[in-house]
């Protein structure tokens, strides 16, 4: 049986740390490998999968992106990447242990507000109050 860490080993920068190192090694959760980048109507139609499939997580060089709904996440810090949080249309945020928190913030898909954060410790707390948010750990 292959682990999705195999079926993605030809990838340059996939995580050997971090939180989706783990779920690559031991096939915790689904990970798709290069689904982000080439045709945009495809990226699109890949992420959107993310809904029907909360487990999956997008995994490709530099890139790994998951969907979350309400609830508390620990997003343990990836060194040499950026932490970008993305309303699915919109959602209210708390993120704390990043250069730049919010407080029960009301966040909209076309405000750059949570785009490229840092991490201050080793990891953001993220709870969403409501809706559904994009995380992304894009490498810098």
């Amino acid at each position: 049986l292959q682990t999705a860490r195999d079926v993605c080993e030809d990838l340059e920068d996939i995580p050997d740390d971090g939180p989706d190192a783990e779920a690559l090694s031991n096939n915790e959760k689904t990970a798709v490998c290069m689904p982000l980048g080439g045709r945009l109507d495809m990226t699109l139609s890949n992420i959107g999968l993310l809904e029907a499939y909360p487990e999956m997580r997008l995994v490709t060089a530099g890139q790994t992106v998951r969907l979350v709904g309400s609830g508390r996440y620990e997003l343990p810090r990836q060194d040499g990447h950026y932490l970008s949080l993305i309303p699915w249309k919109q959602a209210n945020v708390t993120i704390r242990g990043v250069k730049y928190p919010l407080d029960r913030h009301d966040v909209v898909s076309h405000e750059a507000l949570t785009i490229s954060n840092e991490w201050d410790d080793e990891a953001a707390d993220l709870i969403v109050h409501e809706g559904m948010v994009l995380v992304l750990y894009v490498k810098k």
